[in-house]
């Protein structure tokens, strides 16, 4: 048990580098407008749920979520609420789910979609950012779902 934590640690970490690669390759293709942040840590987190008992599951999303808070400088509520709120919306849903590839596509797309509206009612109440529903959505959302789903078949395979 312990050895399969320290697997599931080291994972979460190496996509952690993996999503800063992938976000700065991004944002070097000078598509201004567009945001486009990688979450291939959210998508193994998501995964490794499926065999993870609920606070093990909390557990490590707290974990992740302090990580990306401390990384953020001035973000505090909002990786560590919409993370924990998110994981524990999924983690319920899921069993009620099969665990074909195709459902958790689904369940990906609602988990990214959930997190996404989270993180934006934060934005706005918490960190008193001025932005249009639909700019989100067009400029940060879409474009996260969107390349997430795209990426996913590398950390399910």
């Amino acid at each position: 048990m312990r050895q399969l934590r320290i697997i599931h640690a080291l994972f979460v970490i190496v996509l952690l580098i993996f999503d800063a690669i992938v976000t700065l390759l991004f944002d070097r293709l000078g598509l201004n407008p567009f945001v486009f942040i990688s979450s291939m840590h959210f998508i193994a987190l998501i995964l490794m749920a499926q065999n993870e008992s609920f606070l093990e599951t909390i557990s490590k999303t707290a974990l992740v979520a302090l990580w990306l808070e401390l990384n953020h400088v001035g973000s505090l509520p909002v990786f560590f609420v919409s993370y924990i709120l998110t994981m524990t919306v999924i983690y319920f849903v899921q069993e009620k789910v099969g665990t074909e590839t195709s459902y958790f596509l689904v369940l990906l797309m609602i988990a990214l979609s959930l997190k996404e509206i989270i993180v934006y009612l934060l934005l706005i109440f918490s960190q008193n950012v001025i932005i249009s529903p639909s700019s989100f959505i067009t400029y940060r959302s879409f474009w996260l779902i969107f390349g997430n789903i795209l990426l996913s078949p590398l950390i399910i395979a």
